[in-house]
């Protein structure tokens, strides 16, 4: 019985370094190790709502924003928030109490990332709060307003405290969440939540292998595995051979293909495609997101074939990553007509989330590289257009300036200095060095006239 005991208290403190989310909090799939939870239901200024999150767990804060997928992951959580409706920002980690112009992260957090709406930041203001809408920009706020929140905790922390293990005995109260049973008590006794209990300090026998003779029926028969997976008799066990985008034991976790983060290389004027895997089937509990890459110089010219969604709480977006992550397309809904979009630069990101409950989806796009001359119709004036990067620069010829070149230098030889005789010339590369070419019979750097000559006998 102290055997059993002892295993039942291990397999409680190993269950507190858990490897999911504590119940009602959103675990990321950027970072595994990160736990969210989006406050929809009361409101609280800055400061109280950063008391809310560290009162639940020890290592909770308002979240910090440090990538572009950290701002889209957290958005499509937030927008499949119940209630999120009657919340107009949400509070999150950043400020500037000290009033220096540079806000830190409540986590610290390097502050190396924003998304700022449009003529912000008003330093007026020392709290930031983010749109939950699809734009998912920031503001400045006064920290004194309430709004809703964003807890964030990491799952690492959780396991930083443990229970020692010494050689005498110790007092150890736990709180469980299942039914235990105290030895003495029968099935029909009840359940109690807490254990309170002294282990000696005695050594427990090992358990005595006890080897059967029947043969063990096949592992196969039970169909383990899901999703389509195939099930491979090993012995007494067995192993599944997945599909993908599906993995674990049991095939029975789902994840992003090709794996999240991943960036697709476009060769040049190159059409290809890319969807969700096995498309048009349709997949629930997504989080995904890509990168598709153009050469530099290059846009990309997409167009998306297919959206297809289960339920209302599904998102698809393509957003133009070099231009803040400003949205190109987005859907929550089935969309088949066929629609172009175009990045302002060399690179795009997709977010595919499928996540929530009841919602599953499908995807199909397709992509091509091409190269817009920024010099096509582009008027240079006295000068030659040159593309530098995706803008247009005029070189301008010798005797003119100015971004398009209309501007004229001063004429060196406006002044007419070689007079009557002589024709004002002047080096044609730089537009300057003017000096006289004279007619016969004249000289001198004015073309003046050649003094005769007196023979005297």
């Amino acid at each position: 019985m102290f055997t059993a005991f002892v295993t039942l208290l291990f397999s409680f403190i190993i269950g507190a370094c858990q490897s999911s989310c504590p119940s009602g909090w959103r675990q990321s799939i950027d970072d595994p190790n990160v736990c969210y939870l989006i406050i929809a239901t009361t409101k609280k200024n800055w400061t109280e709502a950063q008391a809310f999150c560290n009162n639940i767990l020890p290592n909770a804060h308002l979240t910090s924003i440090s990538t572009a997928f950290e701002s889209v992951e957290l958005n499509a959580f937030t927008i499949n928030t119940d209630n999120i409706s009657s919340c107009d920002q949400m509070w999150i980690g950043a400020s500037d109490f000290n009033v220096s112009g540079q806000f830190v992260w409540s986590d610290g957090t390097p502050f190396e990332y924003s998304i700022w709406q449009t003529g912000k930041p008003d330093l007026h203001y020392q709290c930031i709060s983010s749109s939950w809408k699809r734009s998912r920009s920031w503001k400045t706020t006064n920290c004194s307003i309430e709004n809703c929140f964003i807890c964030e905790m990491s799952m690492g922390n959780l396991c930083s405290t443990s229970l020692p293990l010494t050689d005498t005995p110790s007092t150890v109260t736990l709180a469980q969440t299942s039914a235990i049973h105290s030895p003495a008590a029968t099935s029909t006794a009840a359940p109690t939540t807490m254990i309170d209990t002294t282990i000696p300090s005695t050594t427990a026998s090992p358990p005595t292998s006890v080897l059967s003779t029947s043969t063990a029926p096949d592992p196969c028969n039970s169909y383990p595995c899901k999703n389509g997976g195939t099930c491979n008799p090993s012995g007494n066990s067995y192993n599944c051979s997945c599909t993908s985008p599906f993995f674990g034991l049991n095939c029975e976790i789902v994840g992003c293909d090709p794996a999240n983060g991943h960036i697709t290389i476009v060769p040049n004027n190159t059409v290809a495609n890319f969807s969700s895997t096995q498309f048009p089937l349709q997949i629930s509990g997504l989080n995904c997101f890509w990168q598709i890459r153009a050469p530099p110089s290059y846009q990309l010219n997409i167009t998306i074939e297919s959206v297809i969604f289960t339920g209302s709480r599904g998102i698809f977006e393509i957003l133009d990553s070099s231009n803040k992550n400003a949205t190109l397309y987005s859907t929550s809904f089935t969309d088949q007509a066929a629609v172009s979009v175009k990045s302002s630069k060399n690179t795009v990101a997709i977010y595919f989330y499928t996540a929530y409950p009841g919602i599953s989806g499908a995807f199909w796009i397709q992509y091509a590289a091409v190269y817009d001359d920024p010099c096509a119709g582009y008027n240079c004036g006295h000068g030659t257009c040159v593309a530098n990067g995706y803008k247009p620069e005029c070189h301008c010829a010798s005797c003119y300036s100015g971004p398009l070149c209309d501007n004229g230098k001063p004429d060196p030889c406006a002044n007419n200095p070689c007079g009557t005789y002589g024709t004002c010339v002047y080096d044609t590369a730089t537009c300057s060095n003017p000096h006289c070419n004279c007619a016969p019979g004249y000289t001198g750097p004015f073309c003046s006239k050649i003094p005769p000559v007196h023979n005297y006998v």
